[in-house]
């Protein structure tokens, strides 16, 4: 899964391509594992971006 990168600080380029992938129709998984980074740096991401968040599937 994504690797722990606490306290380092994100490339631009790595910020600009989470954001219009998410946009384009990645997942916020598919996007931690493909930048290797955590969901949760992901999401942080895309709301400092001011990108709203899809709603996720339901697991049942």
């Amino acid at each position: 899964m994504g690797t722990a990168f606490s306290g380092h600080r994100i490339d631009p380029a790595v910020r600009d391509f989470i954001v219009r992938v998410y946009q384009a129709g990645r997942s916020l998984r598919e996007l931690a594992e493909i930048t290797d980074r955590t969901h949760g740096a992901v999401r942080n991401v895309l709301d400092r971006a001011g990108v709203p968040r899809r709603a996720g599937v339901l697991r049942r």
